[in-house]
């Protein structure tokens, strides 16, 4: 009980810089005796440690590639353009700021991590691919702007959605909620996105895909713990995209929610019972105790 479904409801209506390479046990004093000022793009070797023990030891234009088997330790706060490659990504308490508007993957290791990852892109066109094999950690993710989106990893940590798009899917997550004046979006990618508890408030948006019932053909939260929407006020709304016609009676759970706990509050504007119209003109009624 307490899952959210929508049903369908009938026919659709009418300069590239160079890379400076890092080699041995670096500090933050200098990167293989070149001045930090002067760093542009940073691949960080093999047996490699880039370690950051104060603030912005580089410039926040740096880009850095992790190549296997090293290892970027930050504990002090640090913006970097965008960070790729497959090492492993460590740190304590600190943040880590990434600002780029482009599509960048990494896909290292995170590893102790107790810190938060911050992203945004200054044109909103940016996104951040997150698809590391994850040791037991605790990373919380803040999205700015642009798109984080997190595929078969795992953390405890918090997620917490400014006025960017968090997607994914194959993750298991934290809790994950809207900040005060979200504008923000959530939108799972076609498969399963695990969430602690969800609170959606503000004027956050939930993008749901439905292409069919079946799994991997829509999208859908899978939520271990509460479901909060507007609960104490906001006007988070529900929009349905689709490319296809969904047979009427059809019903898909877009938000499943565990246990017998009942969803609190309601998208803006649609009580139960109420009829959403999808991006092709095709309505749904939706039901939070599906």
């Amino acid at each position: 009980a307490g899952n959210i479904q929508i049903v369908a409801a009938g026919a659709p209506m009418a300069a590239a810089r160079a890379t400076e390479a890092v080699r041995g046990l670096t500090t933050g004093v200098g990167l293989s005796g070149v001045p930090i000022s002067a760093m542009g793009n940073v691949s960080v070797s093999a047996n490699t440690v880039l370690q950051f023990n104060s603030p912005d030891k580089l410039p926040a234009s740096t880009n850095i590639m992790l190549l296997p088997l090293s290892r970027l330790v930050v504990n002090a706060a640090q913006t970097l353009a965008g960070l790729t490659g497959s090492g492993d990504l460590e740190f304590g308490s600190a943040t880590l700021t990434l600002s780029h508007d482009d599509t960048k993957t990494f896909a290292g290791r995170l590893d102790g991590v107790n810190g938060v990852i911050a992203y945004g892109s200054n044109s909103g066109a940016g996104r951040l691919r997150v698809t590391s094999i994850t040791a037991p950690n605790s990373a919380s993710y803040r999205v700015d702007s642009g798109t984080l989106d997190l595929e078969g990893n795992s953390s405890s940590g918090a997620i917490r959605i400014a006025d960017g798009t968090l997607s994914g899917n194959g993750a298991t997550l934290g809790a994950v909620e809207s900040l005060p004046t979200s504008n923000g979006k959530i939108a799972p990618l076609l498969a399963d996105l695990g969430t602690g508890n969800l609170s959606m408030a503000a004027n956050l948006t939930f993008e749901a895909t439905v292409n069919g019932a079946p799994v991997g053909q829509h999208s859908e939260l899978q939520v271990t713990g509460s479901v909060a929407i507007n609960a104490s006020g906001g006007t988070a709304s529900l929009i349905v995209l689709s490319s296809v016609a969904i047979a009427n009676g059809t019903a898909i759970t877009i938000i499943s929610n565990d246990g017998s706990d009942p969803v609190i509050g309601t998208f803006n504007g649609l009580p139960d019972g109420a009829v959403v119209v999808s991006n092709n003109s095709q309505p749904f009624v939706i039901d939070y105790q599906g």
